[in-house]
């Protein structure tokens, strides 16, 4: 679940969609989890949420890494939205 989801449905938005999206590409690209705890665990235990370890280097096009990493940002305004991931795997 998104971080925000930790305050509850109301603060579900298309970017938390975005970030399952991330979470779901980022295990099939890597073979690993993007967290050791899950955020919303974090986020609701008012702990810092750690960016997820960045991709090796060359397993991932560095576009896909990219906008892959965007979609798990803690901030959801800073996720793209879904026509940026569109765009960004048809460009790739």
């Amino acid at each position: 679940m998104a971080p925000e989801l930790g305050r509850g449905a109301k603060s579900a938005g298309a970017s938390s969609d975005l970030w399952s999206f991330g979470v779901i590409a980022y295990e099939i690209l890597s073979g690993r989890f993007p967290f050791v705890t899950p955020p919303v665990i974090d986020a609701m235990s008012a702990r810092a949420i750690a960016a997820p370890p960045p991709f090796d280097d060359g397993a991932v096009p560095a576009a896909i890494a990219a906008i892959v990493l965007r979609c798990l940002d803690v901030d959801p305004t800073a996720r793209p939205t879904a026509a940026d991931v569109a765009n960004a795997l048809a460009a790739s």
